[in-house]
């Protein structure tokens, strides 16, 4: 299977782009970085995780951007496995 046909490579791709964007400064309300991750908007408002993603003075933290890739390649990983088993089904 190519490359561009996998659903890892494609979210990878996007949480890369997100971290760049929000690196630069153009994510100023961390909406793309932590609002549109399920797991991250789920994770920051718990106390004890909340200071590896923003720290004191309310800056993303570099753990922040390795949890929103790991995350985003893990369900790319899943939509893959999946489309594999209902290939493979079918057949």
């Amino acid at each position: 299977m190519s490359l561009f046909r996998k659903a890892t490579f494609w979210f990878s791709l996007v949480s890369i782009l997100v971290c760049v964007l929000n690196y630069m400064g153009n994510d100023d309300k961390n909406i793309l970085l932590i609002g549109f991750n399920p797991f991250l908007n789920a994770v920051v408002y718990e106390q004890s995780f909340r200071s590896w993603i923003i720290g004191a003075d309310d800056v993303i933290r570099p753990t922040a951007y390795l949890l929103h890739f790991a995350s985003f390649f893990l369900t790319g990983a899943i939509v893959d496995i999946l489309s594999y088993v209902f290939r493979r089904r079918e057949k």
